[in-house]
């Protein structure tokens, strides 16, 4: 998406951004990761939320017209999809709410890139809280980029999300947007970085020691 919006070879994206997360997590660890993806969640959270304001503002019929195709087309509810269905080897939305539930438990649970954000606190209260806030804001985000998807086909133009970024959005909002996307990518990246280098220093590293590494080692082969 960038490459096609920024007129940048792909590869060289690749390479600068690959750069740019390898600098900041080396040098400042995990606090670098935490710090940089609340900014880059944020600027998501503003970006999607001004693109979803200025397609409703700009939209033949409103907010109405999204309500209309979830009604009237079944962009919510499939027609023969029913809500609850015995045989469990048919689709129904029961269960793609449950099989949708433990695939997001499995991550939550044992990815180490989602698990080493939640670890960043020994206070239960806190955990609590940062549970309860990263799933409101989930759900969150979730039904804002649902509801952009059914207003771009409300209005009818053979268009992908990128395109109406590049086109129909104002300056502004558009580089508001692919600082959003770059961020969720960036995001990704540095929190996988780190994650890889714990889980080697730490599972793999000090078990195959013979001795105890003192915290000094242990962050010298982390950056390694």
């Amino acid at each position: 998406v960038l490459s096609s919006l920024m007129g940048i070879n792909v590869n060289i994206l690749i390479i600068i951004m690959g750069i740019i997360a390898i600098i900041y997590s080396y040098t400042g660890g995990l606090k670098s990761v935490l710090w940089t993806d609340f900014i880059q969640g944020s600027v998501l959270l503003i970006g999607v939320t001004f693109g979803l304001i200025f397609l409703i503002a700009h939209l033949d019929g409103g907010f109405g017209a999204i309500i209309n195709e979830f009604t009237n087309n079944h962009k919510f509810l499939a027609v023969d999809q029913p809500i609850f269905d015995a045989n469990i080897l048919k689709d129904s939305v029961f269960l793609l709410i449950v099989g949708a539930g433990f695939n997001t438990m499995g991550s939550y649970v044992s990815s180490q890139d989602i698990v080493q954000r939640f670890t960043t606190t020994t206070d239960t209260k806190k955990l609590n809280k940062m549970m309860l806030a990263n799933g409101c804001l989930s759900i969150f985000i979730a039904t804002v980029f649902y509801l952009i998807g059914t207003g771009l086909y409300a209005a009818q133009q053979d268009q992908i999300f990128a395109s109406w970024i590049a086109f129909e959005l104002p300056v502004g909002v558009t580089g508001l947007l692919l600082a959003a996307i770059y961020a969720a990518a960036q995001s990704t990246l540095s929190t996988g970085l780190n994650s890889v280098a714990s889980s080697w220093t730490l599972d793999i590293q000090e078990r195959l020691s013979k001795k105890k590494l003192s915290f000094e080692t242990q962050t010298k082969i982390g950056q390694y």
